[in-house]
């Protein structure tokens, strides 16, 4: 890290970490001064000095805003948000859609979480077999049962919940393998490319950004079989707050054909209980400040014509609001 982006990163820290004793988030007159509770990741995650951006943003919307900020990442933003311990946070589509169904990995069902917009920015599940174990396609691994040594992320990550729901969609589990003579690392991306490298592991399934650095690695050590999903599981995806991903052709050495997957958006969520004029305000915010946070990179980039179009939960009625005032979505 370069000293200026160390500086930017504690100076974020410090404006998110300001506190304060002012009112609960209600109908807002002008210069009514408002406190605010954000939820993004660890320090060192992408939405950390996302989050930060935002807080700045909401500071000049709100002259006298205090924001405060926890750092527990997606999961735990979703059910801090349902429990009314933050008032907005970021997290992702696929956890906006288990919360609001009362689906795992949470135990009921959050109906107050409500989407405020989504990233134009969608994360493919990348399942990448080494070629010289013959598996090319899902119908492979249904019908040939092979003993793929797979390395994938951690139980109870999202990466894993990813994972599990692409098997699940041909009727198959992780534990399948290791039935059927092969084994399962449950690995940080660090030790992917040794694991595959020196021949312990010969499949990597993951959610990742792309191009992802480890599987640019990936592909000078091994040939590899790129696993893609029919349309049918892709539409099946959808009911889980999945959209389509795509893994474009030339994005990685030697992939000559886009490769279709299931895929995840970047989503800030919001309570249901905060007023619509409070909500149509902060979605302005965020819009006024799209340069800003745009020039954050790819884990930050949106496009404020399509920011409503693949949420996962419904739509905070003073986003609507504002997105049809300002024709960004139709009335």
């Amino acid at each position: 890290m370069d000293r200026r982006r160390g500086m930017s990163l504690a100076l974020i820290g410090a404006l998110l970490l300001a506190g304060g004793l002012l009112a609960s988030p209600g109908p807002v007159a002008a210069g009514e001064a408002v406190r605010l509770n954000l939820g993004a990741s660890p320090p060192g995650g992408g939405w950390y000095p996302l989050m930060g951006v935002i807080a700045e943003a909401l500071k000049k919307e709100f002259p006298g805003a205090v924001t405060t900020v926890g750092t527990s990442g997606g999961r735990a933003n979703v059910a801090l948000i349902g429990d009314g311990k933050l008032d907005l946070g970021l997290s992702s589509g696929t956890l906006a859609s288990a919360a609001y169904q009362g689906r795992e990995p949470y135990k009921k069902a959050y109906k107050n979480v409500l989407s405020l917009m989504v990233f134009d920015v969608i994360n493919p599940l990348h399942m990448l077999v080494v070629k010289e174990a013959g598996v090319a396609t899902m119908e492979d691994m249904k019908a040939r049962k092979p003993p793929l040594r797979i390395a994938t992320d951690q139980p109870g990550s999202t990466g894993f919940m990813v994972v599990r729901d692409a098997l699940a969609f041909y009727g198959l589990t992780l534990k399948d393998f290791e039935t059927w003579g092969g084994k399962i690392f449950y690995v940080p991306r660090g030790e992917v490319v040794s694991l595959i490298r020196d021949g312990h592991a010969n499949a990597y399934f993951a959610h990742l950004a792309t191009p992802a650095s480890v599987v640019l690695e990936l592909a000078t050590v091994k040939e590899l079989n790129w696993i893609g999903l029919s349309q049918d599981a892709i539409e099946r995806g959808r009911k889980l707050g999945y959209v389509p991903g795509i893994i474009k052709a030339g994005i990685y050495p030697k992939v000559t054909r886009d490769v279709r997957q299931i895929g995840d958006t970047q989503a800030i969520l919001v309570r249901s209980e905060l007023p619509k004029e409070l909500v149509y305000r902060i979605a302005k915010a965020i819009v006024d400040n799209a340069a800003q946070i745009g020039a954050l990179g790819m884990s930050a980039r949106f496009n404020p014509k399509e920011m409503w179009k693949e949420i996962s939960s419904p739509l905070h009625p003073g986003a609507e609001a504002f997105y049809k005032e300002k024709g960004l979505m139709p009335r």
